[in-house]
């Protein structure tokens, strides 16, 4: 099935954004691994550019009568440019602790957006694919339950097959765990823009395309081809220098 006209304008305004931006900040990246410096604030803030070129497409190409989360985009929208600017910084302003920088700004930024997200009619959110439950019905906490499930009984088959029970029991009777499944909760909360970036980018907006152009595998192969593409730049200068055609491949 062929894309429509406003499919077709919106595939290209999210190309431009998330295929374009990594290659043109790969050169600052380039230079920032030369000089020596720390660049994994790189890698953060692309994962912000597949869900930024959706907003984009999607402010671009929607009319006027139809109502967006215009708060929450061109919050999110915000945020990357900050991001990038931040990037960029980084290479020359070296006397910086970037990596604790990005930390405190992602957690201020992400903060920031999840109040206006939350300003946000609730049928506008859950049109636009924002919604706390899946476009589907699903239910948020029962993936939370599975991971958990998945977690703790991975732990207890482990030391069933090994043979290691008094320290799978030792292990869950420590509140340091229980401590760590808490902090992992509302760092979720305090942390989530990079990752919601790239899933709002590939798997809500431009997987369903691919798959209505070349069929639901069809869709994914190409997706999973052109998501290990977009990873170039990373891969070049951050991931594996010294291997990066093996890590391309």
């Amino acid at each position: 099935m062929k894309w429509n006209e406003t499919e077709k304008k919106q595939i290209t305004i999210f190309a431009l954004v998330a295929f374009t931006l990594p290659l043109l900040m790969g050169i600052a990246l380039g230079i920032s691994y030369y000089r020596g410096n720390d660049v994994s604030i790189f890698a953060a803030v692309q994962m912000y550019y597949p869900a930024a070129g959706v907003m984009l497409a999607l402010l671009l190409t929607k009319g006027k009568e139809e109502k967006l989360p215009k708060k929450y985009f061109i919050g999110f929208l915000i945020t990357t440019v900050l991001l990038v600017a931040a990037a960029l910084a980084s290479v020359f302003m070296v006397q910086v602790n970037w990596m604790m920088a990005q930390q405190y700004l992602m957690i201020g930024l992400t903060i920031f957006c999840l109040v206006l997200l939350l300003l946000e009619k609730k049928e506008v959110r859950a049109r636009y694919g924002l919604g706390i439950n899946g476009t589907k019905g699903a239910k948020s906490w029962l993936y939370v339950l599975l991971f958990l499930t998945l977690y703790f009984g991975r732990l207890i088959i482990s030391g069933i097959i090994e043979g290691q029970m008094e320290e799978v029991t030792a292990i869950l009777a420590s509140p340091e765990i229980y401590g760590m499944l808490l902090y992992l909760a509302v760092a979720f909360f305090i942390t989530c823009t990079p990752f919601f970036g790239e899933e709002y980018g590939w798997r809500y907006f431009f997987q369903p395309l691919l798959q209505k152009r070349f069929g639901l595998k069809g869709g994914v192969l190409v997706l999973g081809v052109l998501w290990g593409l977009w990873h170039l730049p990373l891969n070049i200068f951050y991931y594996s220098p010294q291997t990066w055609m093996l890590s391309v491949a």
